[in-house]
């Protein structure tokens, strides 16, 4: 290292600040075996002590002979351009930890929703089971009433259950995950078998669902998805009708 009052070196070690000390003992031999260099970064000092970023850099002088004749050395001061770097290298480092923080926030929001899901679906099971077996009259017969109510409440587990499957479906597309299974599928038996899958709750309030279709249009489709495209379609045009009153939904 080099020190204040070594006369083997030039003067500007005098005007170094501490910390660049062997920075610049390294750039002087470097300069000294190669003739030259170019753009070291060194602190300097100013008469107060206060001490700023420099860009050093020299090259050696010669005659035509080859003989060293002198050196020329250049200090930039790269204060501005050291803190805008600075600056720069802070926001980046931020921006990395909300980065990660963020995919650290995504993660435990997909494992949040896959656990709701599937808590959601558990107490499903039993009820759509036992609803089944009533309906089928394993628990006894069942008076008319008795079989509209609960067709109701199988329809209303069927529902919940899509609406699941729904967030199920969000989570897969954010990840893009979903996937589509397509084949051909006749479109009015979709529509007529979506529209009867939500008849009892079409009856419960009183609204009657007509259809005009053509049975011969065959399409390239995902039968689930169509079906929840349509059941949606329904269920927010049956939210937006009246309560009383016996209303017509024409499907076509």
């Amino acid at each position: 290292m080099y020190k204040r009052g070594d006369h083997r070196k030039t003067q500007a070690i005098d005007h170094t600040a501490e910390k660049s000390y062997d920075e610049l003992a390294k750039s002087i031999a470097e300069w000294k075996e190669n003739g030259k260099i170019i753009n070291r970064e060194i602190w300097m000092k100013r008469k107060d002590g206060s001490t700023f970023p420099t860009l050093l850099s020299g090259t050696n002088i010669y005659d035509e002979k080859g003989v060293l004749t002198g050196r020329t050395v250049a200090l930039r001061d790269i204060t501005e351009i050291y803190y805008s770097r600075k600056k720069i290298e802070e926001d980046q480092a931020k921006l990395s930890e909300q980065y990660t923080a963020l995919k650290n926030a995504e993660l435990t929001k997909d494992e949040f929703l896959a656990m709701v899901t599937h808590e959601l679906k558990t107490p499903l099971v039993p009820i759509q089971g036992y609803v089944d077996l009533t309906l089928a009259g394993k628990f006894g017969p069942l008076t008319t009433t008795q079989h509209e109510r609960l067709e109701i409440v199988k329809s209303s587990t069927e529902s919940m259950q899509k609406l699941i499957s729904d967030l199920l479906d969000v989570q897969k597309i954010e990840i893009g995950q979903l996937k589509l299974d397509k084949s051909a599928h006749n479109l009015a038996e979709i529509i007529s078998n979506t529209i009867s899958s939500i008849k009892p709750l079409t009856d419960k309030n009183g609204i009657e669902v007509t259809t005009l279709l053509k049975h011969d249009i065959t399409c390239t489709c995902d039968h689930t998805r169509i079906s929840q495209v349509m059941t949606n379609l329904i269920l927010n045009a049956i939210n937006f009708l009246p309560k009383e009153g016996r209303q017509h939904i024409n499907n076509t």
